[in-house]
């Protein structure tokens, strides 16, 4: 249960679209409700980022079970 503000989230949307990882759409029908997808290069960085935090939370893992 985690509560993120809009002057926590928008901020961080507009970053991740000036940086070309995410392109926003306004909704079909509704002007003020937009859809935020990733573009190509926003997915190959976050299959990147997805994979280097599983790669370093298996590490953590690993030596907690020692």
């Amino acid at each position: 249960d985690v509560f993120l503000s809009q002057g926590t989230v928008y901020p961080i949307l507009y970053t991740l679209e000036d940086e070309g990882l995410l392109i926003a759409e306004y909704s079909k029908g509704d002007m003020r409700s937009k859809k935020y997808s990733l573009t190509p290069r926003g997915r190959e960085v976050a299959e990147r980022d997805i994979e280097e935090f599983t790669n370093a939370l298996e590490q953590i893992s690993s030596l907690i079970r020692r």
